[in-house]
């Protein structure tokens, strides 16, 4: 967009941001002069959609929207520009004085006391992932979450010893940045019951061309018996078999790791899960992993 497209639109906005404060009349604060101040119509504006573009849109001048007094972290010696609402968003801003650096730890602290929080990781949908990138807890907490409600924080503007801060919450139902859904809803599809397993740190990828070329393919069966026998004794017995058709062991025997958990389903029946580890063919470190859960019957 061209710098004159730009300015004619933020000035249509702007325009359209005045008409309400002024429509509103003694409903904004009780002010003599309704025009929006330059520094809050600048802020409202930076918006990713402006509150002006809302139908419903009403604006306060020098005060938080009612309905978010008890949400947002306004110290006594903060200056409340104004605040704005429309359809299910609501907004305030707030010159804190204080620069950004400091502002930065003190409305983690203080947001994290009024019950926002960091959204939920993503599900990533069970099984054996790459190790995420730590989480910034310094960092400017520029989205949080409380329920299905989501608060953006943008900074506006920067002074030496000011920041003003663009406050936005948007409530909200159903799954998304601040709920995962647990079911793949458009297709009825329940999720598998894997839990998520990381790789320990510097593996980045689940298959190195290395271990790839390791094997060309693989094919599985399975069985269930009844029986007194020691899982060793079962391989022994195994084993005795395989050797007479062919088949040597690889002798790798500390590369072979099995383990098996438990843990109560939403009715209380109780989940097998079992992580086996097995080295490859071939060594230079290739490990196959695989995960099973049973669960009980219905």
């Amino acid at each position: 967009m061209s710098w004159f497209r730009r300015s004619a639109a933020l000035a249509v906005l702007g325009t359209s941001l005045v008409s309400i404060a002024r429509a509103q009349g003694a409903g904004a604060g009780g002010l003599e002069d309704p025009a929006v101040p330059h520094d809050l119509a600048i802020a409202l504006l930076s918006m990713n959609r402006p509150i002006g573009s809302y139908p419903d849109a009403q604006i306060w001048v020098g005060e938080v929207p009612q309905n978010l007094s008890r949400q947002l972290y306004v110290p006594p010696a903060a200056t409340v520009l104004g605040g704005a609402g429309g359809g299910s968003t609501m907004a305030a801003v707030v010159r804190y004085p204080v620069a950004y650096e400091p502002l930065r730890a003190s409305l983690r602290r203080e947001l994290a006391q009024l019950g926002w929080t960091i959204p939920p990781e993503f599900g990533y949908g069970g099984g054996f992932r790459p190790l995420p990138p730590p989480r910034d807890t310094t960092a400017f907490p520029s989205t949080l979450c409380q329920g299905t409600s989501v608060l953006t924080l943008s900074v506006t503007r920067r002074e030496v010893a000011a920041t003003t801060v663009v406050l936005q919450v948007s409530s909200g139902s159903g799954y998304g940045l601040c709920t995962r859904p647990t079911v793949m809803s458009t297709s009825g599809y329940q999720r598998p019951p894997f839990p998520t397993l990381f790789y320990p740190p510097g593996i980045s990828y689940p298959s190195t061309p290395v271990c790839s070329a390791a094997m060309t393919g693989s094919a599985g069966t399975s069985g269930t018996i009844q029986t007194t026998k020691t899982g060793a004794e079962l391989l022994d017995h195994f084993a005795k078999q395989l050797a007479d058709s062919g088949w040597t062991p690889t002798g790798d025997n500390a590369a072979y790791a099995v383990g098996t958990w438990t843990r109560p389903d939403s009715t209380g029946a109780k989940v097998e899960l079992t992580v086996t580890v097995r080295g490859m063919a071939g060594g230079q470190g290739c490990r196959e992993l695989e995960m099973r859960v049973r669960t009980p019957r219905p």
